[in-house]
């Protein structure tokens, strides 16, 4: 049984069953959508519950993927490495491109999403999977186990998988903030 708020407008319930303090089911929760009244102009609440954002903490390195402001995955990264820091501030996603070269470095790199900061604009920093290099015989990827290291140029980096991931969850706008 649910008891609807008294205030019309537009709400968000997530739901995240647990088994024996186990999430019963991983990844995203389980979004329901009600509305009362016939009024159904979401409510500031409402829009501050379902909004995404990502939130990378290069001391930890690790990227929290959130909605609300609530995690619903933790990703391990690799960002900037001495000299090539990793800007910290907040960020919104500029652009996604499947896929970016880097002629500075000779370096591909998948699931791209451009960093735009409110000040500066974009400046060259995204977030993508491992980068690679294409050779005769193929590609070469960096290695997995440079995650949760500081290796990047400024960038943070994310597994094949995880990039696929939160590529295709990100929107062009999105909030991001790197402390």
């Amino acid at each position: 049984d649910m008891k609807s708020p008294s205030i019309p407008g537009k709400y968000l319930l997530a739901l995240a069953p647990v088994l024996e303090g186990v999430t019963f089911f991983p990844g995203e929760p389980l979004l329901v959508e009600m509305t009362v009244d016939s009024d159904s102009t979401p409510t500031a609440q409402y829009q501050q519950a379902t909004e995404k954002g990502l939130v990378i903490d290069i001391g930890q390195q690790q990227m929290h993927q959130q909605i609300g402001g609530d995690d619903i995955n933790v990703f391990v990264v690799s960002t900037g490495k001495s000299g090539h820091d990793t800007p910290r501030g907040d960020y919104t996603i500029d652009f996604k491109n499947d896929v970016r070269y880097s002629s500075a470095y000779g370096l591909y790199m998948d699931n791209w999403m451009a960093l735009s900061s409110p000040k500066y604009g974009f400046v060259g920093y995204g977030i993508h999977k491992l980068p690679y290099w294409k050779t005769k015989s193929g590609r070469i990827y960096e290695g997995a186990d440079h995650l949760g290291r500081k290796v990047s140029h400024g960038c943070v980096r994310l597994g094949y998988e995880e990039s696929k991931t939160i590529y295709d969850w990100s929107d062009v706008g999105m909030k991001v903030k790197i402390i």
